[in-house]
């Protein structure tokens, strides 16, 4: 029995849902399709509307409470006690996804990675693909909440940190949360690919916005040792052993806009300055 749980917000993705519905029926599986809608435009969930019969269930709420409280919802919502966590703008292409992460259903926490498209997109959206594509998509050993399974007992001791409202580092949380509570983060080859590229404008506001749940976390646990888990600290943490953070005051108003315009206007695949511009956002939020 399993519980296929997807929070929706502002991304139109019917494919995704006839995939995983096809897949399961083709498993015979006892099964549910839990979509929330977490405040989308009505422009991008009126479709969800015709989701009215079995296997499907949607649900919209009228106003957005985040990307950690939605998916603590879902699991609170969900009947069975296989929960699968699949972001709504993800895309699945393997033919057997499903029957991989069900033939490993006796593991309590499950994650499958993600991968981007090959060809590369447009210059506005290059910063995004790149960083998914030389990052992201290696990062492998962390947990990543795109693509999982977890039984729900597991999850209910874990859950998602809603202090963490927006974008950035709730799934550190959730993946330290679980080594501390000693559940094993296994690992398989089956990743979806991620659809929806932002703008090299939205990106970087992106990582605004988390740099500053960054901050929330340090708070939130103090004596945790974060610099083990997120590659920003122990970067940081070196540049200040070396004396290096002296110079990030340096960077002032007019050259950081440099950097940011860089960033916006000539990606590429050495992530100099886009580890300098997060490093100074994380020095200055300090």
């Amino acid at each position: 029995m399993l519980s296929i749980c997807i929070p929706h917000y502002n991304y139109q993705n019917l494919e995704l849902f006839e995939t995983l519905k096809s897949q399961a029926e083709q498993l015979h599986l006892n099964f549910e399709l839990l979509i929330i809608d977490d405040a989308s435009k009505e422009e991008h969930k009126s479709y969800l509307r015709k989701l009215t019969e079995s296997p499907y269930r949607v649900e919209f709420l009228e106003k957005n409470i985040g990307r950690s409280a939605i998916r603590n919802l879902l699991a609170k919502k969900a009947k069975f006690e296989r929960l699968l966590f699949l972001d709504g703008d993800s895309l699945v292409e393997h033919p057997d996804f499903i029957k991989n992460y069900w033939i490993n259903r006796e593991l309590d926490f499950i994650s499958g990675g993600r991968y981007y498209q090959d060809k590369a997109p447009e210059t506005n959206l290059l910063l995004h693909w790149l960083y998914g594509k030389k990052v992201e998509s290696l990062a492998n050993s962390q947990f990543h909440s795109c693509n999982f399974m977890i039984k729900k007992s597991v999850f209910e001791q874990i859950k998602f940190d809603e202090n963490l409202r927006n974008y950035g580092y709730e799934d550190v949380l959730f993946g330290v949360r679980a080594k501390n509570m000693d559940v094993v983060l296994n690992n398989i080859e089956n990743p979806i690919k991620h659809q929806q590229l932002k703008t090299n404008t939205l990106f970087l506001k992106d990582i605004e916005i988390a740099i500053n749940n960054l901050k929330i976390l340090e708070e939130l646990k103090p004596k945790f040792k974060w610099a083990d888990e997120i590659k920003l600290l122990k970067k940081y943490q070196q540049f200040k052993k070396i004396g290096f953070t002296i110079l990030i005051p340096k960077i002032n108003s007019k050259l950081f806009k440099k950097i940011e315009n860089s960033l916006i206007y000539a990606p590429n695949k050495n992530f100099f300055l886009l580890n300098i511009y997060k490093l100074s956002l994380y020095h200055h939020i300090n």
